[in-house]
């Protein structure tokens, strides 16, 4: 039965008889266009015919628009109309939960400023877009609307294209998609055929056409969108304009002049999904972005084409319950770029990290997408990852919850770019860059203002096949923090890049003021037992402070920085700058060999650099050394099997400081006791070196050469049973020990040796200005040693040399008289009868004598004031017959004077006096300072 809905009373009573379920009709026209819209039911199909056309655009007005389960709304229009444009006027939401058909491939807009609701049953037969809002109005490029909030005004309808969503009223409808969930599988995507992948599921337009849902809040509950290599807009917008431009996938949504951001739901199963051949674009934009529930985000390629990418833009990103976005690529073509902006980011798993980990050493696993909450950017075919930038204030990864840019195929890893203004902390939580197969793996950057690793939480570009390692650059611009393990103790928290397979390890970079590495943390370059590979190269700068401190909660897992070989390639080098660097209560550094690669350099420059202490349970001295020794290395949590023989030799360590400072058991040490070649060489330079309470500068091989220490410093001390050593145990040759100081102290039994048990004694050379306490001795005592001893005996003894300056003791000594001085000639006799004093100072201790010139080391100046004396004097003053009469002196000699008369006086002139000046009157001046 066909009928005819036309406006006014009778459409109604006519639709009532004709309606299948003899309900009123769900679709009902308005009367505001002026070719209004016309319904012809045809059994479960409404067929949409009229409307008013211009140019081609068909426009099309509704006072209702609801579509029941199993029905169908079919727009008839003619094939050469490009856009259906839809608007629903009387007020009330729009419920859909069937069939939207149109003609050709045309675009479909549905615009209902109340809201639009999409059952579970909700489907698109269009060969177009779909664009569903609760817009107000559609705007023209010639600045013409097409209203639903204001039906009345009189539409200027155009052949122009629209350009933009307008949202008059700030109170915006919601829209809102059902359904019962994606039914993606965990795995591999390819095991599912493309066609296949929502099959009668959700709302999905054609191949390269674009699905779009923008209005108030948009909530995905079950709900299933799909838009194959095609585009998915997402947009929550309450005012404002929201820019429309055309291109090859359909619509580009633009918010630049939208505002009142609402929030953006993907619940229960949820999914959006532009996956392809080549990866789709996707676009999320809102106040707030939540997924849950294992909902997804995909715009992943499965094919040989590129991907596009998605893009989300929001003030909150929530992640949980094992949801997650991925750009990744399973086949040739390249994966599309993930862009995250966000002032907080935040993603929670389901699992505990340490329940992950084990799975992925034990099985390699090839989809990390499958344990755990995140954003991806994956490579798992022959085509290369795409990049991923995440720009946010805090970002926040928590209980197994991952960023990933691993490659498992040919093609490369993704690059990762992670810019926090304020803080990072992944608590039990990790970042992949790893190649888990023959390509190489991604790079990352870290920008953040702090960055914290907590329960286990990891950064890792490791590689398990023949492709290289990762590129790992961790920057903040004030503190970053390693600490702890998964709460089992198993696995601890960890920054590094790692050689599981024949490919060399990468890169990892590490650079704030202030870097603390505790409580079993560490940065890590391991080669694992079956690897052929290199290690991984690391580099820590901090400007201000770098401590490595203490080991885990169980005592199993020490904090560390190292690089350690324990298969047949080299283990990586190692290069630390710091203002200050402290290694305490069982902290290591090290680069270590336990198999046949050698282990790699190790260079330390610090101001101040400290190592003190042991482990609680004083197991483990803090020790900064490069190994070749099963002893020496603590165990790893990545490397169980601790390897067989060790073959490689031992590594170069080199230390730059002001101070260097090793106290109480610390070490700073080369060391070999496998049958590597040697134990490498350990350099040291700095202003002071102290040694204090046991501790220990060592180089001690078992087999080969010994190692050799070098030292050039100042000022070195050596308190308390300290040693400086490169002690050979064994067959091996004694190392040789090199010391170029001012001082040298040892006290308290410290000791400086190159002995040998079963092998030549090495060398000692000492070129100091001094050396106090200690001395060269044939053999050990409990005082201050210097020895180069062999227990085979004196023939095989080493050499020891002490180059010291050849000073006579006696240099610079005054020869004193050898006659006692007579006190009486050194003051003048005539001056000790008024009591007179005469001082001297000038060299301290050396006599002067008053019969000899006077050699001033100073120039004279003459402090005495004579104006008294310089006053004329009338001789016929009565005062001066008041003048006491000269004492009488003894006479102690005679002259002759110059009427050739003898005269006997109380001071004899001095014949070496010279004409330097005439004798001091004794009565004028009582005292006299000579300086």
């Amino acid at each position: 039965m066909t009928c005819y809905l036309k406006l006014g009373a009778l459409s109604l009573v006519v639709g009532a008889m004709c309606s299948p379920s003899g309900l009123l009709a769900e679709i009902v026209p308005d009367a505001t266009l002026p070719e209004p819209s016309r319904i012809q039911i045809e059994g479960a199909i409404e067929r949409i015919t009229g409307g008013t056309a211009a140019g081609n655009n068909l426009f099309h007005s509704f006072d209702r628009f609801n579509l029941p389960t199993g029905s169908t709304a079919y727009f008839d229009n003619a094939l050469t109309v490009e856009n259906i444009i839809t608007r629903v006027t009387g007020g009330q939401l729009s419920t859909i939960d069937g069939l939207i058909r149109a003609n050709g491939t045309a675009n479909l807009f549905l615009l209902n400023p109340n809201g639009i609701v999409f059952g579970p049953n909700a489907r698109l037969d269009i060969g177009g877009s779909f664009l569903g809002s609760t817009a107000d109005s559609v705007v023209f490029a010639d600045g013409s609307q097409f209203s639903a909030a204001q039906p009345n005004a009189p539409p200027l309808l155009t052949v122009n294209v629209p350009i933009g969503l307008q949202w008059n009223d700030a109170n915006a409808g919601n829209i809102l998609v059902r359904g019962s969930g994606h039914v993606l599988p965990d795995g591999d995507p390819l095991e599912v055929p493309l066609a296949d992948r929502h099959s009668g599921m959700g709302l999905h337009v054609q191949p390269g056409a674009t699905l779009a849902l923008v209005g108030g809040d948009v909530t995905l509950d079950g709900g299933v969108l799909t838009a194959q290599q095609g585009r998915i807009e997402l947009g929550s917008v309450g005012s404002g304009t929201v820019s429309l431009s055309p291109d090859a996938a359909g619509w580009r949504l633009g918010y630049p002049d939208a505002g009142n951001f609402g929030t953006v739901w993907l619940l229960s199963r949820a999914a959006a999904d532009v996956s392809g051949d080549g990866g789709g674009s996707l676009q999320v934009r809102g106040q707030t972005v939540s997924l849950a529930d294992d909902s997804r985000i995909l715009a992943e390629t499965l094919g040989a084409e590129d991907g596009l990418g998605i893009g989300i833009e929001t003030e909150q990103l929530s992640i949980t319950g094992d949801s997650f976005v991925s750009t990744s690529t399973y086949s040739e073509g390249q994966g599309g770029n993930l862009e995250v902006n966000a002032r907080s980011i935040e993603a929670v798993g389901t699992s505990e990290l340490q329940d992950f980990l084990p799975i992925l050493f034990a099985t390699n696993v090839q989809n990390p997408a499958q344990v755990g909450s995140g954003l991806y950017a994956n490579g798992f075919g022959a085509g290369d990852a795409g990049v991923m930038n995440v720009n946010t204030a805090t970002l926040s990864l928590r209980q197994s919850a991952f960023l990933s840019g691993v490659s498992s195929g040919s093609g490369h890893g993704g690059i990762l770019n992670i810019n926090a203004t304020d803080a990072v902390e992944l608590l039990g939580s990790e970042i992949f860059v790893d190649s888990l197969g023959n390509g190489e793996a991604g790079v990352l950057n870290v920008e953040a203002r702090t960055f914290a690793l907590t329960e286990g939480g990891g950064i890792f570009g490791s590689t398990f096949g023949t492709g290289r390692g990762g590129i790992v650059n961790v920057r903040a611009s004030e503190s970053i923090e390693i600490s702890g393990t998964t709460p089992n103790g198993q696995f601890n928290s960890s920054i590094g890049s790692n050689s599981f397979g024949a490919g060399d390890g990468g890169f990892v970079s590490v650079t704030a003021p202030r870097i603390t590495i505790r409580n079993g943390g560490g940065i890590s370059g391991g080669v694992a037992p079956t690897s052929s590979g290199r290690g991984a190269t690391l580099i820590l700068r901090a400007s201000e402070s770098l401590e490595a401190i203490g080991v885990s909660a169980t005592g199993e897992i020490l904090t560390t920085i190292d690089t350690q070989s324990r298969g047949s390639g080299q283990a990586g080098d190692i290069e630390i700058t710091a203002g200050r660097l402290s290694v305490r209560d069982g902290a290591t550094i090290s680069t270590s060999t336990l198999g046949s690669g050698a282990a790699g350099r190790l260079t330390v420059r610090a101001d101040v650099i400290e190592i003190s202490g042991t482990s609680p349970d004083g197991e483990f001295p803090s020790t900064v050394s490069s190994d070749a020794d099963l002893n020496a290395i603590p165990p790893s949590p990545f490397f169980p099997d601790m390897g067989a023989n060790v073959l490689g030799a031992a590594g170069d360590l080199t230390v730059i400081a002001d101070r260097l400072i090793v106290r109480d058991r610390g070490v700073l040490a080369v060391s070999s006791a496998g049958e590597g070649e040697s134990a490498g060489n350990l350099s040291v330079r700095a202003n002071s070196i102290l040694l204090d309470d046991r501790a220990a500068l060592t180089a001690n091989p078992e087999t080969g050469t010994g190692g050799n220490i070098s030292i050039d410093a100042q000022n070195i001390e050596l308190r308390r049973q300290s040693t400086i050593a490169t002690n050979a145990s064994g067959t091996a040759t004694g190392g040789n020990i090199a010391i170029s100081t001012d001082t040298l102290v040892a006290l308290e039994n410290s000791d400086i040796t190159a002995n040998a048990q079963t092998g030549f004694g090495g060398r000692v050379s000492i070129d100091a200005e001094g050396i106090f306490g200690t001395k060269f001795r044939n053999f050990p005592t409990p005082n201050s040693d210097i020895t180069a001893t062999s227990e085979l005996g004196a023939a095989f003894s080493g050499v020891v040399t002490l180059q010291t300056p050849d000073v006579d003791p006696n240099s610079g000594l005054v020869q004193l008289p050898e006659n006692p001085i007579d006190p009486t000639q050194k003051v003048t006799s005539g001056c000790g009868n008024a009591n007179s004093q005469f001082i001297v100072t000038g060299r301290g201790g050396l006599p002067e004598d008053p019969t000899a010139p006077l050699s001033p080391t100073s120039v004279w100046e003459d402090l005495r004031d004579f104006s008294a004396l310089s006053e004329t004097v009338d001789p016929l003053s009565e005062s001066q017959g008041d003048l006491p009469p000269p004492p009488r002196v003894e006479a102690t000699g005679w002259i002759v004077n110059d009427a050739g008369q003898v005269e006997l006086v109380a001071r004899v002139p001095s014949p070496n006096s010279g004409d330097w000046g005439d004798g001091v009157n004794c009565q004028e001046v009582s005292r006299f300072d000579l300086k």
